[in-house]
């Protein structure tokens, strides 16, 4: 998205990357030197909550580097707090003399995942998003730009009980 919006400028996803690491770090510190919440959930709960709204909703707003680097850098911040958070309950509840096996296995778990995400991501990027969006050169613009559901082709439509289109269509 950074490079696709500032033509492909290494100095802006630098300064974008850059302030998320940095934020990640500052939360780091803040959990060490605070301890984070008494109750344990409320501290993964709000930061998914923090880092959905601020990082993931407003990143996607922007349009520029003044707006992405105070946002991912916010946006980072709770990642430490949720990461803390979650392993002192699993501290807790699982019997120390089987921490390392659940351990292992929840990590092993969480990065079974990393593989899984580049390829449906290139899947659905060339054989769903690009042929949805191929006639002109801004997808805003274009009759083909995807702005409901029913403007993708039947076997690339999701079920859900709820639609994101104007008429509130049903979606199968």
């Amino acid at each position: 998205m950074v490079l696709a919006r500032t033509g492909s400028s290494e100095t802006a996803l630098g300064l974008t990357q850059s302030a998320g690491a940095i934020g990640a770090v500052a939360g780091g510190v803040i959990m060490s030197v605070w301890g984070g919440f008494k109750r344990r959930v409320h501290g993964i709960l709000l930061g998914w909550i923090w880092s959905g709204l601020i990082g993931t909703a407003l990143l996607g707003l922007g349009q520029d580097v003044t707006v992405w680097v105070p946002v991912i850098f916010m946006g980072s911040l709770p990642f430490a707090i949720m990461t803390g958070s979650s392993q002192a309950i699993y501290q807790a509840k699982v019997p120390p003399d089987v921490q390392g096996r659940v351990f292992a296995a929840r990590r092993m778990i969480a990065f079974l995942t990393n593989p899984l995400s580049p390829l449906i991501a290139g899947v659905l990027a060339d054989r769903v998003l690009e042929p949805v969006m191929r006639t002109g050169s801004n997808p805003e613009k274009s009759n083909n730009f995807p702005t409901k559901p029913s403007h993708f082709p039947k076997k690339y439509r999701v079920p859900c009980w709820a639609s994101p289109a104007s008429d509130h269509e049903r979606v199968s």
